[in-house]
């Protein structure tokens, strides 16, 4: 079945029922691939539709959790989570998405603030909640028996990272998340790295899946659109490209800070270089870049053959695009990792208002800007200026696919937005003539300058993403008789006493 046809079928009924129904449709499909030693193991839709409803049979018979209440899941990501995601909602617990690495008290603080009463956890916590492994809750079944009827819940929640006390409960229904995977496909449907042309386009399950990137991404939107799930039994290095290999990996969804790691160990290990291998270096990267200018596959092609010795200890041949989101990224980050042969990209969303924009064009320029793209279909974008340009301020997002509202004290409260439906996001964002948005900064880390411009650190940190010898920096302001001085502060490592 096309995407557009499971898109049209799925308008129908927008609930995390049919949800589930449409993205079982295809039986055979592959849902999850993953390396057992050196052997590649899977199991299709069929599987997960079966393992999951028999994990709803036995969370009924355990009587684990409230019909209609809230049940949460605090467990790392792996082959079973799914399952006992789509288990807890088709038994009629509506499921509370926990970072598993959280201590007892941060735990407490997100059940409370949820009324959750029963927690999946791996590790026993020393906390007043009925708490069952994976294990237990999934039982001994592969299939649910014949008298079985799921009788499913249509809400999930997403939380906040941050201290104990400020991480917060966002809440989504069946219709949002429905309309978020819609929105997703129809921004797809134009020629992009992966569109239906291109598919099935085997993604690594590398986000968390408690993270509303990781559920979005990794367990509805990609599978929608027939893409295999690759776990990881860890996240060591080896692993990652082990897996990715064996696997034959298309796409890693990741955060910043990964390809943030890869230039800067990349650029610091040919810093120590002799010069000619330095000059040869920036050579082709030139060459790469300038293919990928003139023609974007076949130099992304020309660069995997130019680092060939570099991508074999990286992500290997069959990996074409990584999509990164959730923080800025140095436009000399993504000009060196572009120009290694693998498409990075970057999209834009939040806890409260899910995927809201993903940079979808091939070509170079569009790659390597930092553009989160333009918005989804189901989202608009707007700023409050904050100086003489009218297209540069604080970002306020409209989003069909937002949270539906906030949990607090076991109260569901309305969604966090102003009386005409924007959610203001504390980012500072620039949107160009044509739509696209790029990211600049937070709200609160602007530096006023003493002649009252205002000054935004991660702007200014893009210029010195290049210095070599540079290990970490970050530009602040630092208080002088009531104004602010702009400050850059480097980390030189172990050449702090070179001349």
């Amino acid at each position: 079945m096309t995407w557009k046809e499971k898109s049209n079928l799925l308008e129908k009924d927008m609930s995390m029922k049919h949800l589930f129904e449409v993205l079982c449709i295809d039986k055979t499909q592959a849902f999850a691939v993953w390396l057992e030693g050196d052997e590649l193991k899977s199991y299709d839709y069929s599987v997960l539709e079966n393992r999951s409803f028999a994990c709803a049979e036995n969370i009924n018979t355990l009587g684990f959790g409230k019909k209609g209440g809230w049940t949460g899941i605090a467990v790392d990501t792996c082959t079973d989570w799914p399952v006992i995601f789509w288990g807890l909602l088709a038994s009629g617990r509506n499921t509370l998405l926990l970072d598993p690495s959280l201590e007892d008290s941060g735990i407490d603080h997100l059940m409370k603030e949820a009324g959750a009463d029963s927690l999946v956890t791996r590790k026993k916590r020393n906390l007043p909640y009925n708490q069952k492994t994976p294990e237990e809750v999934l039982g001994n079944a592969v299939k649910p028996t014949k008298d079985f009827k799921a009788e499913w819940a249509d809400m999930l929640a997403a939380c906040t990272s941050g201290t104990t006390t400020t991480s917060r409960v966002y809440v989504y229904n069946g219709e949002a998340i429905c309309r978020q995977v819609v929105g997703f496909t129809e921004h797809l449907i134009y020629p992009c790295f992966m569109c239906e042309e291109n598919s099935p386009v085997r993604t690594v399950a590398f986000l968390p899946m408690n993270h509303i990137f990781g559920i979005l991404t990794n367990v509805i939107d990609t599978p929608f659109m027939n893409s295999p799930q690759i776990f990881l039994k860890d996240r060591a290095p080896q692993t990652i490209l082990e897996t990715c290999r064996k696997a034959q990996a298309h796409m890693l969804l990741t955060v910043p800070l990964l390809v943030n790691s890869i230039s800067t160990t990349i650029q610091k290990r040919v810093a120590a270089q002799k010069p000619i291998k330095r000059f040869a270096f920036r050579v082709m990267k030139g060459i790469s870049l300038t293919c990928q200018r003139i023609s974007p596959l076949w130099g992304l092609k020309v660069g995997k053959k130019l680092f060939k010795s570099i991508n074999k200890n990286l992500f290997g041949d069959s990996l074409l695009q990584l999509v990164v989101g959730g923080a800025h990224v140095p436009v000399e980050h993504m000009r060196v990792v572009n120009a290694l042969g693998y498409a990075v990209t970057v999209g834009f969303g939040m806890t409260e208002t899910a995927i809201t924009s993903y940079e979808n064009k091939v070509d170079l320029k569009s790659r390597i800007s930092g553009s989160v793209g333009l918005p989804l279909p189901i989202s608009t974008y707007k700023v409050i200026p904050d100086g003489d340009d009218s297209n540069r301020g604080e970002l306020l997002i409209k989003c069909r696919a937002m949270h539906i509202g906030r949990l607090s004290n076991g109260i569901l409260l309305p969604p966090v937005t102003d009386e005409d439906g924007w959610f203001h996001t504390g980012d500072i964002a620039r949107i160009g003539k044509k739509g696209r948005m790029w990211i600049e900064g937070r709200c609160k880390d602007v530096i006023i300058g003493e002649s009252g411009e205002n000054i935004y650190p991660d702007e200014l940190e893009d210029t010195f993403a290049g210095i070599e010898g540079v290990e970490q920096f970050s530009v602040l302001g630092v208080n002088k008789n009531k104004n602010e001085l702009i400050t850059l502060v480097l980390n030189v490592g172990e050449r702090y006493n070179d001349d």
